[in-house]
């Protein structure tokens, strides 16, 4: 029987290591493109009511310790099906979903590094933040 794995939090505290690193593992929920996480009403551009559900179960899975300084994040994408998606499109909502929380802000981020899986057969978001 295939065991699934549960949403994780990890913090790696190394007495060695001055700085926290943070290790986030989010099972069952597909990343939002920026074209699905906003759109426009009366001629602004806003969070659309998919981003804003987005937006919130992202929150409720993160640490409420904010990192500051300049960061090193790595964000690993997994899609249950076969479709094509702009990896650069799936960034921007996660990261904004993080600001005030994780990080202060996106200019924070010095390095990001970003990959994606499609046809796994499940959906999952995983974020490593490294302080610099």
């Amino acid at each position: 029987m295939e065991e699934k794995l549960k949403d994780l939090i990890v913090y790696f505290e190394d007495p060695n290591v001055e700085k926290q690193q943070i290790h986030i593992h989010i099972e069952g929920l597909q990343a939002l493109t920026q074209n699905s996480y906003y759109r426009t009403f009366r001629g602004s551009i806003v969070i659309s009511e998919r981003g804003r559900t987005y937006k919130e179960e992202i929150r409720k899975k993160l640490p409420i310790d904010k990192i500051k300084g300049r960061v090193r994040m790595e964000l690993l994408f997994g899609f249950r099906d076969n479709r094509k998606r702009d990896l650069d499109n799936l960034n921007k909502p996660l990261i904004d979903a993080m600001k005030n929380i994780v990080i202060e802000d996106d200019d924070q981020i010095w390095e990001l590094i970003m990959k994606k899986e499609i046809g796994i057969g499940r959906d999952y978001i995983t974020i490593k933040i490294q302080p610099l």
